[in-house]
């Protein structure tokens, strides 16, 4: 996990800056005591954890791994929250970034992104919002193999 870490923290270093492009992310305001790449490491290895609230994943990276990131000892969960969901803009430069690195085999590439809670489940049946475009359940896809065929839900 040590070296998971470290790998997706120097590659947030290297891809930032050129998502940036020389242009500042803050015009004014205090330097944060985190950086923004410390925040994104720490939310993009949250996901790949399966943590999925904003507070467990602060919780899980002060308690395991903050000889890491030292400045997560002496920033509030609010302030890290505040600052992940702020961070919006570059994540999304940076998605960007890497998938101009990435070059589509067969004209498109297919983005997945873990499922969006809409309703309650107890309610999912009878939900109106998206019917037709979200589906509740099992989802197949995530178990098939990339030259199988478009799962039906």
């Amino acid at each position: 996990m040590d070296i998971f870490i470290i790998t997706i923290f120097d590659r947030l270093e290297d891809t930032i800056p050129l998502a940036l492009a020389g242009q500042p992310l803050r015009k004014r305001g205090p330097v944060p005591t985190l950086t923004d790449s410390e925040v994104l490491t720490m939310e993009s290895v949250g996901a790949f954890l399966g943590l999925e609230e904003e507070t467990a994943i602060y919780a899980y990276f002060r308690r395991h791994y903050s000889h890491f990131f030292p400045g997560l000892k002496r920033v509030h969960r609010s302030t890290f929250v505040r600052q992940m969901a702020n961070l919006w803009k570059l994540k999304e430069l940076v998605w960007q970034s890497l998938l101009e690195g990435q070059a589509p085999r067969s004209g498109y590439i297919i983005v997945d992104s873990p499922p969006v809670p809409v309703c309650r489940f107890a309610r999912a049946p009878r939900c109106v919002r998206f019917r037709g475009e979200a589906a509740f359940g099992h989802d197949g896809w995530t178990i098939m193999s990339s030259t199988a065929s478009v799962s039906t839900r």
